[in-house]
């Protein structure tokens, strides 16, 4: 519910420019504190619903800081913190390491 929520905030506030930073969004403020949330989403113990939520959250909140007005560049530190949560999940590694005993072997895999 709280990734949700997120995702919620985002799409409402997508376009809402920054009043103490102008030529930004409000939503550039927000990476680290987006990041610290989506960490558990992306966690070898996470719920499938729960990676796929985070996923949706974090593609919507990365398209919406891309798209700032007059082309300014939003911080590339900050945009690869982000994708950095997503991409370690997807080594061999990582997905060896998924587990779901809520899930049957092959619903496992299939979610893998």
């Amino acid at each position: 519910p709280g990734v949700l929520m997120l995702l919620d905030v985002v799409e409402r506030f997508a376009a809402a420019p920054d009043p103490d930073y102008h030529g930004h969004l409000l939503l550039e403020q927000s990476h680290a504190q987006l990041g610290a949330a989506l960490r558990p989403c992306f966690g070898p113990e996470a719920d499938p619903s729960l990676t796929a939520s985070g996923a949706a959250l974090l593609a919507r909140y990365l398209l919406a800081i891309s798209t700032t007005s007059g082309g300014i560049q939003v911080d590339p530190a900050a945009i690869r913190k982000l994708l950095a949560l997503l991409t370690k999940r997807l080594t061999p590694a990582a997905l060896a390491a998924i587990s779901y005993p809520a899930l049957s072997d092959a619903a496992a895999t299939m979610v893998r």
